[in-house]
């Protein structure tokens, strides 16, 4: 395959892989808000709806979740509260991320409504 070629195909790629971010995201996690890669392969993934504090979600996004992502605030103060999706990867690595993203922000959610309405046996 040549250059361009090449080129080409990792273009289409990349822009596949962010409609099907977009897509997952909005469909199972409407908390987060994401700003689309605009001249690169990278999206920043807003937090901040959460209700959660940022520190512990990313500490839990790493050791419950086997996620491997960048916690925005390492590019400077504006990143905080932000999550850096790289969308340079397989369709499968990334619906594993966003999955594994999904599951923990799901247990997040049941924590917080157990905390607030107590945690009743289900029938």
């Amino acid at each position: 395959m040549n250059v361009k070629k090449w080129l080409k195909s990792l273009k289409v790629h990349i822009a596949s892989n962010i409609q099907f971010t977009l897509q997952y995201l909005n469909e199972n996690i409407p908390e987060l808000i994401v700003w689309p890669a605009e001249g690169c392969y990278f999206s920043w993934v807003d937090c901040s709806a959460l209700g959660y504090p940022f520190d512990k979600f990313y500490r839990r996004l790493i050791n419950e979740g086997r996620v491997g992502i960048m916690a925005g605030h390492v590019y400077g103060t504006e990143g905080e509260g932000y999550l850096r999706l790289n969308l340079a990867c397989s369709r499968e690595k990334l619906y594993m991320g966003l999955a594994r993203l999904a599951s923990v922000i799901k247990n997040i959610n049941q924590e917080k409504e157990n905390e607030q309405y107590g945690s009743y046996p289900s029938y």
